[in-house]
């Protein structure tokens, strides 16, 4: 059974429930955290190869937002990027993490045009999908049509 922690917001009068690992009665890491560990693993693993970030989250106040968007910015492109690779990356925590409808959108859409698309729930996941992909890229399992 999932344990919760419940932490008052002094900010918020909401309460942010924190899922705890079975057992342990730690944290599961945040999406940031998954994120994090999978970018640093993946840089020690393939240190040729670059990755990179689509910083799409976040609050932000309406300016900030509204200039972003005239600049291209758009909801649900997915967190990651490998261009050597065609590999496009959405990072969810291991457990409670939810994929939008704009998310849906736009990995049909990505897939659709030929690049590899996937939602990884944590960064152990995540690396085992590039794996599967690199080896399939490799064998010439998969054409990549970039652009």
């Amino acid at each position: 059974m999932m344990q919760t922690r419940r932490k008052r917001s002094l900010s918020k009068k909401t309460e942010d429930i924190t899922e705890c690992s079975p057992g342990t009665g730690k944290p599961l890491p945040s999406e940031h955290e998954e994120q994090c560990a999978f970018v640093s693993s993946f840089r020690k693993a393939f240190p040729g190869v670059r990755i990179i970030a689509v910083p799409n989250g976040g609050w932000r106040d309406i300016r900030t937002a509204a200039r972003l968007k005239a600049e291209g910015v758009c909801r649900g492109v997915p967190d990651l990027f490998i261009p050597e690779w065609g590999l496009w990356i959405e990072m969810k925590r291991q457990k409670g993490g939810a994929v939008s409808d704009a998310q849906k959108d736009w990995l049909e859409y990505l897939d659709g045009i030929g690049y590899g698309a996937v939602v990884c729930c944590g960064a152990a996941e995540a690396m085992n999908a590039v794996l599967a992909w690199r080896e399939a890229v490799k064998d010439g399992c998969l054409s990549i049509r970039l652009g």
